[in-house]
């Protein structure tokens, strides 16, 4: 999937699930600002609970956050959850 698949398929997941964006930004702007920012974290990954082996870590969307900033390739990442 090209990069701009990607940011178009995670833009129209987190506006399913209530995140409005301008759908005229950049691909690098998307990059750069939203897949980064808390609100498209919540969006796009969910709000519950995450539990590995018994223990509690955070919420999903933190944990996929800290996951993905990470990244070298956090486009990636995310496409990771568009299938």
């Amino acid at each position: 999937m090209t990069d701009k698949e990607i940011v178009l398929k995670s833009i129209i997941k987190s506006e399913d699930n209530s995140l409005v964006l301008n759908r005229y930004m950049s691909v690098d702007n998307f990059k750069a600002y939203i897949i980064f920012s808390h609100e498209f974290a919540k969006a796009f990954f969910g709000e519950r609970n995450l539990y590995l082996c018994r223990t509690f870590l955070n919420s999903g969307w933190e944990y996929h956050l800290s996951k993905m900033v990470l990244e070298k390739e956090p486009l990636k990442y995310l496409e990771k959850f568009l299938n």
